[in-house]
């Protein structure tokens, strides 16, 4: 279970780095269409704030 769990997050990782390079390439590339830029690099941000490391919830007693 814990391999699959870092499968899953290496692949989010790796999807969130190509939507935001799409995102970006939309802005600077020529003739880009800065719509579809501006929300493929929300969704990239979107995934990277679930992507980030999760602290264990402390047990109140």
């Amino acid at each position: 279970m814990k391999f699959l769990k870092k499968a899953v997050w290496f692949v989010l990782c790796v999807t969130s780095g190509i939507v935001m390079g799409t995102g970006l390439f939309q802005f600077v590339g020529p003739g880009g269409n800065t719509d579809l830029g501006a929300m493929l690099v929300m969704i990239a941000f979107f995934m990277g704030y679930f992507l980030r490391p999760q602290r264990p919830r402390q047990v109140v007693r």
